[in-house]
């Protein structure tokens, strides 16, 4: 049986070197966020020799920026968890992008509106605008179709 200090020490040494990071780096890390450890206490942590405290797991969680729970199942899991998490986090920029080009094409779409009742007032013939309403249209189409997708 592997016992807990030493499945959560190789958690954190895969999550540190994920980050890119020496065991001096997370120290310093640590210290940037507030949080003082021994480089002493952070080998010990790694190498299984002792169980951190609650305040050090979440100091160290925090850093990573990984839950706490990370540090505890099985290290082969690991790497199956950061692709979830680096999965979600590209999904989270992608819908992010997505909401703001949206936004932006609402915000078009209600201009264009805007200007095609002004040139209609101002006596443009409506054969003129033909190209202007049928973008308005097949925008207005897109986005209702978006919003079904996304619901």
């Amino acid at each position: 049986m592997v016992d807990k200090s030493s499945i959560f020490g190789q958690n954190l040494i895969y999550y540190r070197k994920r980050a890119g990071w020496s065991l001096a780096e997370l120290g310093r890390q640590l210290e940037g966020a507030g949080h003082t450890m021994h480089m002493t206490n952070l080998r010990r942590i790694e190498s299984g020799e002792r169980i951190p405290r609650i305040w050090e797991a979440t100091a160290l969680a925090e850093v990573l920026g990984v839950p706490v729970e990370a540090f505890t199942i099985d290290p082969s899991a690991s790497e199956s968890l950061a692709g979830v998490t680096d999965k979600l986090s590209e999904l989270t920029d992608t819908t992010e992008k997505f909401i703001a080009a949206a936004n932006e094409a609402l915000n078009a779409s209600e201009a264009l509106s805007r200007a095609i009742t002004e040139a209609e007032r101002a006596g443009v013939p409506p054969k003129l605008l033909l190209e202007a309403r049928e973008q308005l249209r097949e925008c207005g189409g897109i986005m209702a179709d978006n919003r079904l997708a996304i619901q």
